[in-house]
């Protein structure tokens, strides 16, 4: 089961793409961009989302590596900054 932050993070994602909002395919693990559920623009957002609902800027990052571009590993990298499981 998801903890709070990624339970957040997928259904933001869902919104981004509500015709791929019921694929059982999106999933903590699924590379997001290479699944055809965001693309860059949405990369952008999902960004820019982190740091306004969360208050973590994630912008240095790099969302090249493939551990960036899910939802576990966007949510193990707001984990430190986000002072527990605020969402």
């Amino acid at each position: 089961m998801p903890d709070k932050k990624s339970s957040v993070l997928i259904e933001f994602v869902r919104e981004l793409d509500p015709d791929n909002a019921d694929d059982p395919n999106l999933t903590l693990s699924v590379d997001l961009v290479d699944g055809g559920f965001i693309d860059s623009f949405g990369m952008v957002e999902l960004i820019a989302f982190v740091q306004q609902r969360f208050g973590v800027d994630l912008s240095s990052l790099d969302f090249y590596d493939g551990k960036m571009r899910t939802v576990s590993g966007i949510a193990s990298a707001i984990e430190p900054h986000s002072g527990g499981d605020a969402a």
